[in-house]
């Protein structure tokens, strides 16, 4: 399903590291849809838009486009299995489809580059905003540790 052009594009989380919520909002005229999506796809979904302005040689920065805070979702539309991001040089949008749900669902949004940027930015702050790797494993520590596979348990040494 096509909803058009978005008028407001966010990607964060919700809760505590180690026990939050990833998703994107997306506003087209004044209705907010929310989407579920896992901390590796916002990464991904990231480096992917990131590639994108790239390509197409945009260059923004200075002026970039601020996208406000993630809105606490009143309904989630469903979780997301897939994300492709395309664009039009005719239009100069970028399009971003979001697909999941029970029944395979696709709906499909007009962004603008600038609303791609300020994704990125996004994305990047709120994988960033977990949980520090362990120095041994890279797995996700605790504010008390965790049990490191790589040392049979022993905590000493794995705090953040």
């Amino acid at each position: 399903m096509d909803f058009g052009a978005a008028g407001r594009v966010v990607v964060g989380a919700i809760g505590e590291p180690g026990n939050r919520i990833f998703l994107i909002q997306i506003v087209v005229d004044g209705r907010s849809r929310w989407y579920v999506l896992e901390k590796s796809q916002v990464a991904a979904l990231a480096i992917e838009a990131q590639g994108l302005l790239v390509t197409i040689e945009f260059e923004g920065g200075a002026g970039a486009e601020s996208a406000g805070q993630l809105e606490p979702p009143d309904e989630v539309e469903f979780r997301v299995t897939e994300m492709h991001l395309g664009y039009s040089e005719a239009s100069g949008m970028v399009t971003l489809l979001v697909a999941g749900g029970e029944s395979d669902e696709q709906h499909e949004y007009a962004i603008t580059p600038r609303q791609l940027e300020a994704l990125v930015e996004l994305g990047s702050v709120a994988v960033a905003a977990g949980r520090p790797a362990c120095p041994k494993c890279g797995l996700a520590m605790d504010p008390d540790g965790h049990i490191c596979p790589t040392s049979n348990g022993d905590l000493r040494h794995h705090r953040p």
